[in-house]
């Protein structure tokens, strides 16, 4: 038997749990539990720079089709919310991440942040 995915509200310690880091930032987002297992995080945060930072991070074998939508609904939302600006690290050992942001709007830009490629969305 499968368990289907369920979306709950981020809290700051499923966080910690998920990373295996203290999170001394706030956030706000998702979790995708399967049970008791948290198999996938997302959401956004306001970076010591002063900019918005998001995050989306599933564990291998959990992706899937209906991500992809609510990461195009969350978008739109921050743009509805006055956003007009967010970003994200990509991950390089993740071969389709390149594909996937592109696909959902955001832009490369020349910055590296912990040796990863900072992209940014627009609104």
């Amino acid at each position: 038997m499968t368990l289907k995915a369920e979306i709950v509200p981020l809290t700051e310690k499923e966080l910690e749990r998920f990373y295996k880091i203290p999170i001394d930032f706030p956030v706000v987002g998702e979790a995708m539990r399967k049970g008791r297992l948290t198999v996938g995080v997302s959401g956004i945060t306001i970076g010591k720079d002063g900019r918005f930072w998001a995050f989306l991070d599933i564990l291998d074998g959990h992706q899937s089709p209906a991500i992809f939508r609510r990461v195009i609904r969350f978008l739109k939302a921050r743009k509805a919310d006055g956003m007009s600006e967010v970003y994200v690290t990509r991950e390089p050992a993740f071969k389709t991440s390149e594909a996937f942001l592109t696909r959902i709007g955001f832009t490369k830009t020349d910055e590296t942040l912990e040796d990863k490629e900072v992209w940014v969305w627009r609104a």
